[in-house]
């Protein structure tokens, strides 16, 4: 039922009873349009099967009055009142609209009338849309005394949605004691596509109502339009009604609900004050002072304080009915009664209330299970399936595996645990989980996956085998020798690997050669064989056995296996073996110098037997020579030129000492080695040079020379005798060099004194009369400082007009007469026409010269300029010259007559006054002829005379 507020005075009008109220019912609905709230009068449905149903303001049968005349008087009058108070554009609008609103409501309700119990709300806003307008109706399908079958629907526009109510009820009537009901409805969100199902329960008597309904929704979840990143469904709930009126005052009624909706984030109070699992407590008061109106007050309190207060004014006007009977305040009782409310509709909340959850916008997943060794680099194997807003950062929590040493590292979506190491015999299980977040702020759910360390993760390339520190050994088949088996175990950091004792397998195999040792176990009457003792770890990482071998002779070969990884080594037992103490390496005697060219070498010879001089053949695939620099050190390979005698080469393109040492796959021979010297080569110029410095060096100054000397291998020279440097370019002259000094690391020192001419100079070392460096070396001599008694500087011109200008050149040089370059100079002027003038910036121009614009100013007279280097006079001499006056001005310039009137064939002089354009007299002109004509008048000058700055002339006028 439409609600209004209150405050509205209502007019008064003395018109017939029909004029008043289509007045009542035009005022409403211009008074109340602004609220957004329309004239909806309630119809009562038509009688049926003898039923005598009692009039109530929501059970009305509406009879429709055709009377044109008086709906044309009504409009006329309604128009008139409306037009009389000059209304604006926005209230003219409202007033049509009010007219419409009225009469659809009107048309619609008397249609509707005629079928069963209808309400309508027709709200039309300035936009003339349809928001908050509803539509109910109550059919009944089969109806007797005791029990009406019904049908109930409802179209209505809500929180801007469009929303349909069917279902079907039934009431069952113990006379006019009491009425029991049971209904269901099907509610659907035309807009937005969600559905729910309602079921109620209805027990009335006379002032009282009581009704319960429960709401349990039918569709899922959707996106929300009402929220960004949001999703929306109806929520499950329930509600309790009572509705009450005092049989004394019928005039007062009171009602009271409790609703309950489930969910997490439920809009009960709207989709702004979302609450989870909310409830509300209503209550209202209302008075009917008359049929026509009803007062009411509501509160609505809910959960965490959410409340609304709302004051109300229904105006129920029956159509066709005198406005006399809706003013009566007796038929208001009849209203109250159980038979005057047979029709109602059934009171339920037909609007969908909604849940709200945030949408799932980041989506992310983990593998179930990761697997690896300790101290691996694995992926995570993140998967971001969705980013609505784009991923941010991932945060990661795994606090068991960071304890023991893991690390997740990575960016985006690329992310990388590194494993911890591996704990033997303990829990090597660790839980990782994630949570992403968009550029909004918005956070994934979180996942988890298992990390799983099934081994020690030992890196291949930094484990290590050895027996004895070698791959493959020699040793004594006499049964008792030992050497030890270490195995160090590194992860792919170079970390050791601890703890793996237990998990170390060894496999030893044997092969017997057939040789049985019997010379130092003459008692042994079996064959013993090799045997390897337990793995003890005595350091952090690094695992140790022994091996020990048997009486025969053979081959033995350990396999150490742990975590999946193999290692090997091989021990040749012998019968016999070289005793290094006894066996010896030596070098041939040369006759001379071993020039380490590459091509002269020594012979090394290594003489092997065992402790008791026995010759041990077969070696020679298993010993080398080895340099301990082997830069340009060349070994030839290892012959037996006889049992027991291992030969080869040794050259060198390296000079100097050559330490060379005898190595064994089978034995230590630490003690085994030679030192070779080898000498330079003669003096290669193309790999020797030479450098000067200073690289600038002045006039009289020296240089030294440094010439570096070496062999066609790079190998520094020491022994020559070389002549004094060659010296030739400009600067040669008047230079000398001294003799070369050895400095005895291949580099060789001399000494030139310059002379005083600057200019290159080129330097080259001399070994029996022939370059001995690949290219000579180069400098630039420079002259010595300024000189100003060698320096000169000039004028283009002597004289120069005021105003004009000339070149000003200087002639830099030295003590030594050499020209000077590079200089940063500056100019003074002095003399009577120094004011003004200016100097331009020197330009060089090579060869010593400087050369800058003197411009003159207005003064004439004397000038000099004088360049300046430093502050101080670049030449003993300024160079002087004189400004004289320019051209003429004819501004400056002024003509004078002594007689101003004169007469005909008379005398007049006339003075002319000569200036320049800064107002110098200028002297020298030619003397004039004719220079004055005045038509018709013929005027000749027969007297010409200078003066100064002056032209006189005598004139002789004719007419």
């Amino acid at each position: 039922m439409s609600r209004y507020k209150t405050g509205h005075k209502q007019p008064l009008f003395r018109y017939s009873v029909l004029a008043r109220c289509v007045a009542w019912a035009n005022i409403s609905v211009q008074v109340l349009f602004p609220l957004a709230v329309t004239f909806t009068p309630v119809i009562a449905a038509h009688a049926q099967h003898a039923v005598q149903p009692r009039l109530s303001m929501e059970n009305t049968t509406v009879t429709a009055d055709n009377n044109v005349e008086k709906n044309v008087a009504s409009f006329a009058a309604n128009a008139g009142t409306f037009l009389s108070s000059q209304p604006d554009s926005d209230a003219t609008r409202n007033f049509i609209t009010g007219m419409a609103t009225a009469k659809a409501n009107q048309e619609i309700q008397e249609w509707l009338g005629k079928y069963g119990t209808a309400r309508v709300k027709l709200n039309v806003d300035k936009d003339f849309s349809l928001k908050d307008s509803s539509l109910e109706m109550l059919y009944p399908i089969y109806d007797t005394p005791t029990n009406m079958l019904f049908t109930q629907g409802a179209i209505h526009r809500t929180d801007d949605r469009t929303q349909s109510n069917i279902g079907f009820g039934w009431r069952h009537f113990s006379g006019n004691d009491w009425m029991a009901g049971v209904n269901t409805f099907i509610d659907h969100d035309l807009s937005r596509s969600h559905t729910r199902i309602g079921v109620g329960a209805e027990y009335w008597r006379d002032y009282l109502k009581l009704s319960a309904n429960g709401y349990i929704r039918a569709s899922g979840w959707k996106k929300s339009p009402d929220i960004e990143d949001y999703q929306e469904r109806p929520a499950n709930g329930w509600d309790i009604r009572a509705e009450g009126y005092l049989p004394a005052w019928p005039q007062l009624g009171a009602s009271l609900m409790y609703e309950q909706y489930y969910g997490d984030e439920v809009g009960l109070f709207g989709k702004d004050k979302r609450q989870k699992d909310p409830h509300a407590i209503s209550a209202e008061v209302t008075y009917t002072p008359v049929p026509l109106l009803t007062l009411s007050a509501g509160h609505k309190q809910g959960k965490s304080g959410e409340n609304d207060t709302r004051f109300g004014l229904e105006v129920n006007y029956r159509i066709g009915e005198p406005l006399e009977k809706q003013l009566d305040t007796d038929s208001i009782r009849e209203r109250r009664m159980l038979a005057g409310s047979r029709y109602d509709l059934v009171e339920r909340n037909n609007n969908i209330v909604l849940e709200y959850r945030k949408s799932e916008v980041i989506r992310i997943a983990l593998p179930e299970r990761i697997e690896g060794k300790g101290g691996q680099t694995l992926s995570l194997g993140l998967v971001v399936s969705k980013a609505t807003h784009g991923l941010k950062n991932v945060q990661w929590e795994a606090p068991s595996l960071l304890a023991e040493g893991g690390k997740i590292t990575g960016q985006g979506s690329q992310w990388q645990v590194t494993l911890p190491a591996y704990r033997p015999g303990k829990d090597n299980y660790y839980a990782i989980s994630a949570v992403a977040y968009d550029n909004k702020g918005n956070a994934s759910k979180r996942v988890q996956t298992e990390v799983v360390i099934t081994g020690a993760g030992m890196s291949a390339d930094r484990t290590a085998l050895t027996l004895d520190g070698q791959s493959r050994i020699q040793m004594l088949a006499n049964g008792n020798e030992q050497r030890p088996l270490v195995l160090s175990l590194r992860d792919a950091e170079g970390q050791p690997v601890t703890g793996m004792k237990d998990q170390i397998k060894t496999e030893l195999t044997f092969k017997p050669a057939g040789n049985i040792v019997t010379r130092t176990l003459k008692a042994t009457k079996s064959q013993a064989k090799p045997t390897l003792g337990e793995f003890t770890e005595t350091e952090a990482g690094v695992y140790q056995s022994v091996f020990t071998t048997g009486t025969q002779s053979g081959e033995a070969t350990i396999t150490v296996s742990v975590d999946g990884m193999s290692k090997t080594v091989t021990a040749e037992l012998r019968a016999t073996m070289m005793d290094v103490a006894n066996s010896t390496l030596s070098a041939n005697e040369p006759s001379g110098d071993v020039v380490a060219d590459g091509q002269q070498a020594y012979t090394l010879t290594l003489t092997a037997v065992d402790t008791d001089g026995n010759p041990v053949t077969g070696e020679a695939s298993r010993l080398r020579f080895v340099p301990q620099d082997t830069n340009g050190v060349t070994i030839g390979t290892i012959s037996e030129i006889k049992p027991g005698v291992y030969s080869a080469t040794v050259s060198s393109t390296r000079a100097g000492n050559v330490v060379v040492r005898a190595f064994s796959e089978q034995y230590q021979l630490g003690t085994l080695q030679q030192t070779l010297k080898f000498v330079a080569g003669p003096l290669d110029a193309a790999h020797s040079s030479i450098t000067l410095n200073p690289d600038k060096p002045v006039v009289g100054g020296t240089v030294t020379a440094i010439w570096t000397v070496k062999d066609a291998y790079d190998n520094p020279v020491t022994s020559l005798t070389p002549e004094a440097p060659s010296l030739a370019g400009a600067a040669a002259v008047g230079s000398t060099a001294s003799g070369w000094t050895n400095n005895g690391d291949g580099t060789w020192t001399a000494q030139i004194t310059l002379g005083s001419t600057a200019g290159e100079l080129e330097v080259m070392p001399k070994l029996n009369g022939q370059d001995a460096a690949a290219n000579a070396a180069k400098v630039t001599v420079v002259a010595d400082a300024l000189s100003s008694n060698q320096s000169k500087v000039s004028v283009a011109e002597d004289h120069v007009k005021a105003g004009e200008s000339t070149t000003v050149t200087l002639i830099a040089k030295d003590a030594h007469g050499n020209a000077i370059s590079g200089l940063s100079l500056s100019a003074s002027l002095t003399g009577t026409a120094s004011e003004g003038a200016t100097v331009s910036s020197w330009t060089e121009k090579g060869d010593g010269s400087y050369v800058a614009t003197l411009t003159t100013g207005g003064k004439t007279g004397e000038l000099r300029v004088m360049p300046l280097f430093n502050g101080q006079p670049a030449a003993t001499e300024a160079a002087q010259l004189t400004v004289i006056a320019g051209e003429m001005s004819s501004a400056n310039s002024t003509l004078v007559a002594d007689n101003k009137a004169p007469t005909v064939k008379t005398t007049t002089e006339l003075t002319f006054t000569v200036k320049d354009a800064y107002g110098n007299p200028v002297t020298g002109m030619k003397q004039m002829h004719q220079c004055l004509a005045v038509p018709p008048a013929r005027g000749q000058s027969d007297l010409q005379q200078e003066t100064g700055q002056k032209q006189v002339m005598g004139s002789t006028w004719r007419p």
